[in-house]
Formats: C-alpha cells, sequence, structure tokens
C-alpha cells in the first residue's frame, strides 16, 4: 500500500497520529507503542477522539504529556528508541526523524549537534508523535508516503527561546535541507511544525503519485482557524509505473524524502 499525504493545513505530529488512526489503526496499539518505550506511565496520556473542524469531521490525537525539568539530547532519545520494544526497521525511521531534527536545531543555533537541547521538541510528546507515526505506518502496512507541497504563513511564536517569526527557524531549515516544495498558507499561523516537518522530510518523498485511492483518512489539528485545520492522508495502491522512490524513508527531499 502506498500513501500520500494531503496537507490544506499544514502538519505537526499529532496530526500524522490523526491521520494514522483515522485511517484505523487502534489506539490502543499506538498506548502499546509508548508503553514499549520504557517511559513512566504516569508522564503521558493518549487518546482519540472523531472532533468538527469546519464543516469536516476529522480524528484528533490527543498526547498529552507531563512537564519535564530536564532537556534531553539527541544521545538520550536515540537510547529510549533503541531500548525500546519495536521491530529495527522503526527505530532506525524514528532515530532518523530525530536526527535530521537536531541537526536543523543545530544549525539554527550555532552549535553542534550533540549539544542540541530538545526544549518542547524533547519533551515527551514529540518522542509519542515520532514513534507513534513511524510505527504507525509500518502497522498499516504503508510501504510508500508521497506528500505535496507544504503551506506556510506568517506570525510570530513563542518558545524556549523567546519569541521567534513563522515559519519556525528550525521548520525552514528543515525544509531546505530536503529541498521541499511549499506554498502560501490559507492565513496566518504556524501550520507546519518542526516535528510535522521533520517527519514528512524524513518519510516521504514530494511528489503526488499516480495511484487508485481506496480510501481517505482525516487528521485534525488542536487548533481552530478560518478554515478547516486538517490533513488527509490517502491511502490506495500504485497505478502504472510509480514515480520511483525507495523503501518508505530511503532517499530524501528533492530526491526523496
Amino acid at each position: 500500500m502506498i500513501a500520500y499525504m494531503d496537507t490544506p493545513s499544514g502538519i505537526s505530529g499529532d496530526m500524522f497520529l490523526g491521520c494514522l488512526l483515522d485511517a484505523g489503526w487502534p489506539v490502543e496499539e499506538l498506548q502499546a507503542v509508548v508503553d514499549g518505550l520504557g517511559i513512566a506511565s504516569e508522564s503521558w496520556q493518549i487518546g482519540a477522539e472523531s472532533v468538527m473542524r469546519g464543516a469536516l469531521q476529522a480524528t484528533l490525537a490527543n498526547v498529552q504529556a507531563a512537564e519535564e525539568s530536564s532537556h534531553r539530547h539527541l544521545g538520550d532519545i536515540v537510547e529510549i528508541i533503541e531500548g525500546a520494544d519495536l521491530t529495527d526497521t522503526v527505530k532506525a525511521k524514528a532515530i532518523a526523524v530525530f536526527t535530521r531534527l537536531a541537526q536543523a536545531e543545530a544549525d539554527v543555533h550555532g552549535m553542534s549537534v550533540d549539544h542540541v537541547h530538545f526544549h518542547e521538541v524533547g519533551a515527551v510528546d514529540a518522542i509519542i508523535d515520532i514513534v507513534g507515526v513511524c510505527a504507525g505506518l509500518e502497522a498499516l502496512g504503508i510501504s510508500q508516503l508521497y506528500a505535496g507541497a507544504l503551506p506556510l504563513g506568517p506570525g510570530w511564536t513563542n518558545s524556549a527561546h523567546g519569541r521567534i517569526p513563522l515559519p519556525a527557524p528550525a521548520t525552514l531549515k528543515l525544509l531546505a535541507a530536503a529541498g521541499a516544495p511549499t506554498r502560501p498558507a490559507p492565513g496566518p499561523g504556524e501550520l507546519v511544525t518542526p516535528t510535522g516537518a521533520a517527519l514528512i522530510c524524513e518519510l516521504a518523498t514530494f511528489e503526488q503519485p499516480p495511484m487508485a485511492v481506496q480510501r481517505i483518512a482525516t487528521g485534525a489539528g488542536q487548533k481552530e482557524f478560518d478554515w478547516p485545520n486538517i490533513a488527509r492522508l490517502w491511502l490506495g495502491e500504485t497505478l502504472g509505473s510509480p514515480p520511483s522512490p525507495p523503501s518508505l524513508g530511503g532517499t530524501h527531499g528533492h530526491s526523496h524524502t
């Protein structure tokens, strides 16, 4: 099976998870994946609910994590993932996403990858989002992922480093490194988060494949905008000769992810 991520209102880790849950991946399986990470059970909670975004129904992935006083480095996160009850493929993909994210943060802040503190991104919810998406794609049997141009809007947001312009600097670095296609957003706000960008840039090929669409899964964003804040995952089979990426997570950006 192949899938195409359609992002009319951008992408974040939880929107991606919402799509996978809407596609039929049981939330209990996501919870079991997180259980296998060895993170204290009292520090996280995961649920899914059907919500309306504008006139459209979508699945909202509710990932709630306790605030943490410590910031993790890439090595800490790799250790958690490598020690988890996951397939080698899921481990490799999740580590690759976090490594891509760490490189972007290092470039933005002028430091080495080893010194990057993951602040918001290193919190438990980002680990859940990234590992969960990699595990969910495998569980649903999606062998190749594609994506269209990502919508970027103006504005400002607050971060651990203070007020920063949108798109977030790390998001732009990720998209530039992957040669990702972008387009104007339907309005202002953070539509593509660093976590969402890292997942798409690592796991997807930026093109729309010829495909027989069999079902559509819709994930909801947390925020309400003047338009439906959703992402749509088209699932189906390849038609004719597909574009030609290797297996999921192989190449990247312009050439792949």
